[in-house]
């Protein structure tokens, strides 16, 4: 029976491609003349006046009016993953294993000690 309905498949997709075949060849049968200008195109009244939209202030805050170029400093520096340390991308998006964390830890950073606790030693 599976193969019956494949049978029947591949025959109903070779008469789909024939039929398409058809319909582009009658479609396309006529010369078509190639308009190279803006008056060559037909007169259509619509009966109405087009008109734009009326201009309204958009939601939410403005774009900012200059872009920087892209030799001038920005805001930020390039991001740094706090998992595997590699420049590029942040600890959210890290595709990193564990394995390859293990092996590849750089040495941990010394920790800071606090004024207040030394005054009070």
């Amino acid at each position: 029976m599976l193969t019956t309905t494949y049978q029947n498949a591949s025959i109903i997709g070779l008469r789909i491609t024939k039929t398409f075949r058809w319909l582009i060849k009658v479609a396309y049968q006529f010369q078509i003349t190639t308009m190279n200008d803006k008056s060559k195109w037909p007169k259509v009244d619509l009966g109405f006046e087009m008109i734009p939209p009326p201009l309204q202030r958009a939601a939410g805050r403005p774009r900012k009016q200059r872009i920087k170029a892209s030799g001038e400093p920005g805001k930020r520096g390039p991001y740094q993953c706090k998992r595997c340390f590699q420049f590029g991308h942040i600890e959210k998006g890290c595709n990193a294993t564990q394995a390859e964390l293990e092996q590849e830890l750089p040495p941990p950073r010394p920790k800071k000690k606090e004024k207040a606790k030394e005054k009070q030693i």
